[in-house]
């Protein structure tokens, strides 16, 4: 428990204890203190305007539908899943279920392949 009640700043002289070395007397950039005041914008930024995080998910959800609107393997179409996740921030683009009775579907692409251009989905 000291090192829990240091991280507080609960331990030390004052405390009945050996010097905690002045936790935070002395630190100008603590990580974790550094992590709750930014954990703690985000939530205010979320609680207060919540628009301002939603918006550009959602911006690029439309441009991600539209351009699948245009897909070439239609067949491939009604078996994908296309999802907007504000928890991710992003969409996610699931082509699982194009493998389906023996016929051939859309492969699994690796990291590598977008960025040497190889993913015919990127």
């Amino acid at each position: 428990m000291i090192p829990v009640r240091k991280a507080m700043g609960m331990a030390g002289e004052r405390y009945g204890e050996l010097s905690s070395h002045g936790k935070a007397r002395f630190s100008m950039a603590d990580p974790g203190r550094d992590a709750v005041v930014g954990l703690t914008a985000v939530m205010k930024v979320l609680r207060d305007d919540l628009e301002r995080i939603k918006q550009p998910i959602d911006q690029m959800h439309a441009i991600i539908e539209e351009e699948f609107e245009g897909f070439v393997y239609r067949r491939f179409l009604e078996d994908m899943t296309i999802t907007k996740s504000y928890a991710f921030s992003g969409t996610e683009i699931n082509y699982e279920n194009t493998w389906k009775d023996g016929e051939f579907g859309i492969p699994n692409f690796t990291l590598e392949d977008m960025f040497a251009n190889t993913n015919p989905i990127m």
